[in-house]
């Protein structure tokens, strides 16, 4: 039996692609309309699908026999963890509007405030850098 290479998947990269680009162009305007909104919205995103990349790898680690069908979809899930180091960083820039912590408001409440303060050791830029 003699197979050639497969030869498919431009059209699937192509429209991956456009697809991509739009999601970034609407992610850009939605950061001029309403940034604080926009920046939870990729919060939320690349929270999911870095959830999907990692949880795939601790699959794989620890050899689990049952998700047989994915494994071949799964193995190259992890190679994916590099391009969310990159993708981190507009999360990192946005840090002050996602995080109350990283700049309390002056007028807080002052429960909130007190809780702030008792976590400061761990809830701030220089813990995780």
């Amino acid at each position: 039996m003699n197979l050639t290479p497969w030869q498919g998947g431009k059209t699937g990269l192509r429209n991956a692609l456009i697809a991509a680009v739009g999601g970034l162009g609407l992610t850009a305007v939605g950061a001029f309309v309403d940034p604080r909104r926009a920046a939870f919205s990729y919060l939320v995103a690349f929270t999911t699908w870095c959830a999907v990349a990692v949880a795939s790898l601790i699959l794989l680690a620890a050899s689990a026999k049952w998700p047989v069908v994915a494994r071949r979809f799964m193995v190259h899930l992890p190679s994916t963890i590099v391009l969310f180091a990159v993708l981190f960083v507009p999360v990192w820039l946005a840090r002050g509007s996602l995080f109350i912590w990283v700049s309390p408001p002056a007028g807080l409440d002052p429960v909130m405030e007190h809780a702030i303060h008792h976590k400061h050791p761990y809830l701030n830029t220089a813990f995780f850098t």
